[in-house]
């Protein structure tokens, strides 16, 4: 997929569980506006998708066990989202990240 289709997907998927700060990249119908091509909007959501709001809504309420111990330590006393987030930061292509989530 292209980064402006992962873009519209993660965005209405964080719409879809309750996001309220995603709502100026909506239409009248409620749904994720195609219109990344314009970089102002695209720099806007790429700064939206590293925002707390976005991680709380986008990824999983409950983590899966994971046997990766380095994953455990990261984890210890947060919340899933506060992982994904930081993992989000460190990715080479943090859009890329995202899809795996769809």
């Amino acid at each position: 997929m292209k980064k402006e289709e992962i873009l519209i997907k993660v965005i209405q998927k964080a719409v879809n569980n309750g996001a309220k700060k995603a709502e100026v990249f909506l239409d009248t119908n409620g749904k994720v506006m195609n219109c990344f091509n314009d970089d102002l909007i695209y720099y806007q959501a790429l700064n939206y998708i590293f925002s707390h709001d976005f991680a709380k809504t986008f990824f999983p309420k409950k983590e899966k066990p994971n046997k990766n111990i380095a994953y455990q330590l990261i984890l210890k006393g947060k919340e899933g989202w506060q992982y994904h987030l930081q993992q989000m930061i460190i990715e080479k292509n943090p859009i890329k990240y995202l899809e795996q989530f769809l």
